[in-house]
């Protein structure tokens, strides 16, 4: 029996699809941690998002954040990927989170640096908190989590 290309792998896996001829993307459940970063005044894709569901971790397939429903490429991203996102996850400064009464924390795209995004349910409802990425602007629990965070993204991108 021969083996299968590389490229005729991807072609059978990219080939499984709807009626539009696309994969069908996922989205978030009350399982879900979605985080990422996006930019406002900016073109093409502006958004970098991931989400934990189960034991993987997707990428988005958004180019806005704002404009569109968050959707997630149907394929995981590799066991390296996962354990990265796994981190940030675990790292959640969630207790001091819950104690903000502002789901904004400094100021999210103020100019045109960005927002971090985190979608988490806590206690059995949705929160999403939009936060600064300038340290200068976070309260001192959020500097290194979102310096992590950022990290993360970065090299989640490349995967």
């Amino acid at each position: 029996m021969k083996l299968i290309s590389p490229m005729l792998l991807a072609l059978i896996l990219f080939s499984c699809s709807t009626e539009e001829g696309k994969l069908t993307p996922i989205t978030p459940d009350m399982d879900s941690f979605v985080f990422g970063v996006s930019y406002g005044m900016c073109m093409g894709d502006c958004a970098d998002l991931f989400m934990i569901q189960g034991e993987a971790v997707f990428s988005d397939r958004n180019e806005r954040y704002y404009n569109e429903e968050l959707s997630f490429v149907p394929i995981p991203l590799g066991t390296d990927a996962y354990t990265e996102a796994k981190a940030i996850l675990n790292d959640l400064p969630l207790t001091q989170l819950k104690e903000e009464t502002d789901n904004r924390i400094g100021m999210p795209d103020a100019y045109d640096q960005g927002t971090i995004h985190i979608l988490k349910s806590i206690d059995g409802e949705w929160k999403e908190f939009f936060i600064d990425t300038d340290d200068k602007n976070l309260p001192e629990y959020l500097i290194a989590y979102s310096q992590k965070l950022l990290s993360t993204i970065d090299s989640l991108k490349t995967k």
